[in-house]
């Protein structure tokens, strides 16, 4: 009856091995600005999951058949992989909020703190040059190869923490690492917007001096004009570095989880 599977049990470690893989995939995306509800249809992303976990299936399914015993643990090991999702996912998307926390930066020194909007991709209040960059850097990262770049860093994943093994020993030694990272996504954020927040103070100084110099012109009114239109330009040509700078850090995202997994005290 079922000529695919010689039993029933064994389309039985089938479908838990595809359970097993929807659970990391599913926590991994859950935290991705790309992939999240706001962004995305419930539809489509169950079919990016369904589609990229049919290519891990056998994999877990072999490592079911050869330890029998992992299958009576399968409840632990969905909460397991949900909590490795989260883990994958923090490391994964660091970039792209460093790169909202950048254009709120920006935002913050030409004085439009006051100009706030909804962020369609992460689904908050955010400033306009965050918004501008967020939605900018999501066609480009798609554009490069973004859906490889994820494939690649969860395939990865599953090699360097196998989906049928238990809980991995997570060591107090660890944490180093995760502030670490806390501090790349402020460095981050902060290299990319020295150029241009160079620039802007030179343009304070200019604007301060003319005030001083002839106060009936009233030079300060057109200080966040002036500074807006300086950050316009200057992002025009340092995007073309930045993004592909960003899309770099995606790749280190296994070699993050890898340091954290096998930390050794």
């Amino acid at each position: 009856m079922l000529t695919a599977f010689q039993n029933i049990d064994d389309l039985t470690l089938l479908l838990m091995s595809v359970v097993l893989i929807v659970a990391r995939i599913q926590a991994f995306l859950y935290l991705s600005p790309f992939f999240g509800k706001s962004a995305m249809t419930r539809t489509v992303r169950l079919g990016v999951i369904l589609s990229l976990s049919f290519l891990l299936a056998p994999k877990v399914y072999i490592e079911f058949q050869t330890d029998p015993e992992k299958a009576q643990v399968f409840v632990a090991l969905i909460f397991k992989e949900i909590l490795l999702g989260l883990l994958l996912g923090v490391l994964m998307w660091l970039p792209v909020r460093s790169l909202e926390l950048a254009g709120v930066l920006i935002d913050t020194q030409r004085g439009s703190t006051q100009a706030m909007g909804m962020d369609v991709i992460f689904g908050v209040q955010t400033m306009p040059t965050a918004q501008l960059l967020l939605q900018l850097f999501s066609g480009f990262f798609f554009a490069v190869g973004g859906t490889k770049i994820i494939a690649t860093v969860l395939f990865s994943s599953a090699e360097i923490w196998p989906l049928a093994e238990t809980l991995p020993d997570l060591q107090i030694g660890a944490a180093p690492i995760f502030i670490n990272l806390a501090g790349v996504l402020i460095f981050s954020a902060v290299s990319f917007v020295l150029p241009i927040s160079f620039f802007m103070v030179l343009t304070d100084i200019v604007i301060a001096y003319i005030a001083r110099s002839a106060p009936t012109l009233s030079a300060l009114t057109f200080g966040m004009p002036i500074k807006s239109a300086v950050a316009a330009i200057l992002l025009i040509f340092y995007l073309d570095v930045a993004f592909p700078r960003l899309v770099e850090m995606f790749m280190d995202a296994t070699n993050h989880l890898e340091d954290v997994l096998s930390y050794e005290r």
